[in-house]
């Protein structure tokens, strides 16, 4: 009978643990929501690699968002193609407008958000890589994962595991920092295997981006004309490469 009964006391503070555990994550979540609501604006400096298969490939990105949803992507070194010094834009219709690099960079095409031409080669799209996605991820995964949450000095890790893969992806674990309350990296698994990594850093938050930055033919080189702080001369950091 005692042991009955501490089993059941075991039972009980596992259960609260993990309720406890829970209501912090979804804490944090909804602070990090409400932190969300705040931006009008930010820019970062974006670095993104994926497998899939046999193909793989990284980019180095100058990253914009204005709200509420547009964004652009400058890329300053990839593996693919003209993807250095190719600039994309997600318009407020959903489409896409970019043009790539080098010589064809007179070229501008429009494509729709799900094209090849816009996503990563595992299909990440320019709405699934800001940090409103980022957002809508974490509220997707309390609910279809067994969620870990683990905090230190620098901010709080999210350590998912899907109850049902989604597109491969097994895991997906996704890390929001103290200082500005933005995502910093995450990491996606198929089983034990990282497939895809993604960073963000040297966040610029609300400084007043005008909406013509979000057009393929404004140069960003204009925002020092504007005097807004910006990330074009930050040096590129290429260990990951």
């Amino acid at each position: 009978m005692k042991r009955a009964y501490l089993s059941i006391i075991f039972l009980f503070l596992s259960l609260s643990l993990a309720a406890s555990e829970e209501l912090a994550a979804i804490e944090v979540i909804l602070l990090f929501g409400e932190n969300l609501e705040r931006l009008s604006d930010y820019q970062c400096r974006m670095y993104e690699w994926s497998v899939k298969g046999k193909k793989e490939e990284f980019r180095y990105i100058n990253f914009y968002y204005r709200a509420p949803r547009l964004i652009r992507m400058d890329i300053i070194k990839g593996n693919r193609s003209g993807d250095t010094g190719s600039i994309g834009v997600l318009r407020e219709d959903g489409k896409v407008r970019g043009r790539k690099g080098g010589i064809l960079s007179p070229f501008a095409v429009t494509v729709d958000k799900n094209s090849a031409l816009a996503t990563t080669i595992r299909g990440v799209t320019f709405d699934e890589s800001d940090a409103l996605a980022a957002y809508s991820r974490l509220l997707f995964l309390i609910d279809n994962s067994a969620m870990a949450l683990m905090e230190d000095e620098r901010g709080w890790l999210f350590d998912c595991r899907l109850f049902e893969e989604d597109e491969g992806i097994t895991r997906e674990v996704l890390f929001i920092g103290k200082d500005d309350f933005m995502p910093l990296y995450t990491k996606s698994y198929e089983n034990e295997n990282l497939v895809q990594f993604v960073e963000w850093s040297s966040y610029i938050i609300n400084k007043g981006l005008p909406v013509e930055l979000f057009n393929v033919r404004y140069k960003a080189e204009k925002l020092n004309d504007l005097n807004i702080d910006n990330n074009i001369g930050l040096d590129l950091d290429l260990k990951y490469e």
